[in-house]
């Protein structure tokens, strides 16, 4: 098969612009550590989302380039040993997206135990009002009531 030179170009175009993706998703998951120390919800979503943005580009980009491989002439195993080399990036990609995620979801954690423990507490204090006027109500009651009469001893009687 003869190899079209602007096809080639093409792919080494492309090839380039891949290695670019996979430099550029190394750097953002090198800050990773900073980020998630930092326990930053809108900071964690942002640099989720970037990750996730590059390695779809990544992702579209070596498509691309296993099709024009493919029209180059190129075998099917020659393809997949160079997809497999690509896909090894992708996957410290996931493990940082799935850190960050761990971390949102953390973060989701204790502010609803947060939440929570602030509602128990209101309800505690409400409880202890409610049995505080009871009480004290009770108390004014118990006041404002006459004692029984007692009867008197007949001291005859006995």
């Amino acid at each position: 098969m003869i190899k079209n030179p602007t096809r080639a170009n093409m792919t080494e175009n492309q090839i380039a612009e891949l290695n670019t993706k996979v430099k550029m998703f190394y750097f953002k998951i090198n800050q990773t550590d900073d980020i998630v120390e930092k326990r930053e919800r809108q900071a964690l979503e942002r640099h989720q989302s970037s990750i996730t943005s590059i390695v779809s580009a990544g992702d579209t980009l070596k498509s691309a380039v296993e099709e024009k491989k493919f029209t180059t002439g190129e075998s099917e195993d020659e393809i997949k040993t160079w997809r497999e080399e690509f896909e090894k990036h992708f996957e410290k990609a996931d493990q940082a997206t799935n850190r960050v995620q761990s971390a949102i979801q953390a973060i989701d954690m204790e502010e609803q135990e947060k939440r929570a423990f602030d509602h128990h507490r209101q309800q505690m204090e409400f409880e202890r009002e409610r049995f505080w006027s009871r009480k004290q109500s009770l108390r004014k009651t118990s006041i404002n009531k006459k004692p029984p009469l007692k009867r008197p001893m007949n001291v005859n009687h006995l």
